[in-house]
């Protein structure tokens, strides 16, 4: 009898996928879990996989759209986007964690990323005070965007944005992901986004902030697609902008570290 019980007690390891761009789907799905060990189990084969690619990573490359699942696991339907197109990249920032998520939530975005956006309002879905204390796993919050596009033309967003905290051996760490809610809205005709997403897992590293970020986007600039290079491009500049912009509001600013 006591053999049995100890069998039932015993729980099969998790297995996450090894395989990088299978990775990044399973993170996305699992961020918001009640339970973390899934998403552990995949920030540990991601940061196995950062160990043995990093060159790879720290340049920037193309990457398999999200899967059904993922998308699925955000409680939303997404229309089929046949020109989604997404990259990742992985970027150091030399600052806490806490100095990061303090940049993502509480600092005014149109102060962090001056040259992305005409406005940025931030609405809080859930407990901010709770997660910046520790107290609460998660948190989200909806941004809303206008952005300046080429020719003075704009273009308004809504996101959907979740963090979740973690606590690893080398100190804290968080992954978060967003996704476009709703079709972006144009001022001009030659200029549409129907789909965008992004997940990005940061931890403590002696140098400052590593950040694993990827995201996808479905983008149209006339009747003209743009070609695979060009996108590959603008696409890892733009996560690579988001790292150095924060780097820059946090030099200015010296954001003391969450307690």
């Amino acid at each position: 009898m006591l053999l049995l019980s100890t069998f039932i007690a015993c729980k099969a390891p998790i297995e996450a996928p090894s395989d990088f761009n299978d990775l990044l789907s399973y993170t996305y799905m699992h961020t918001m879990d009640e339970d973390d060990a899934q998403l552990r189990a995949g920030i540990d084969n991601l940061l196995a996989f950062s160990e043995a690619n990093l060159d790879d990573l720290r340049e920037g490359y193309a990457v398999s759209n999200l899967s059904q699942e993922a998308l699925d696991s955000t409680g939303e339907t997404f229309p089929v986007a046949e020109n989604l197109y997404g990259v990742t990249l992985q970027y150091l920032v030399e600052y806490p964690v806490e100095s990061i998520v303090y940049a993502n939530t509480v600092a005014d975005g149109m102060e962090v990323y001056p040259a992305n956006y005409l406005s940025y309002e931030r609405e809080n879905l859930s407990e901010l005070d709770c997660f910046l204390a520790w107290t609460c796993d998660t948190f989200r919050y909806r941004s809303i965007i206008t952005s300046s596009l080429a020719l003075g033309a704009e273009m308004d967003s809504s996101y959907i944005n979740e963090l979740r905290w973690l606590q690893l051996e080398s100190g804290p760490g968080f992954v978060q992901r967003s996704w476009m809610d709703g079709e972006a809205e144009s001022s001009v005709d030659w200029a549409d986004m129907t789909a965008n997403f992004y997940v990005a897992f940061s931890y403590t590293t002696p140098a400052g902030t590593e950040t694993i970020a990827a995201s996808w986007a479905a983008v149209q600039l006339g009747d003209v697609s743009l070609p695979e290079d060009i996108l590959k491009n603008q696409a890892i500049a733009g996560l690579a902008a988001h790292g150095e912009d924060v780097t820059a509001y946090l030099d200015a600013n010296g954001v003391p570290v969450l307690d």
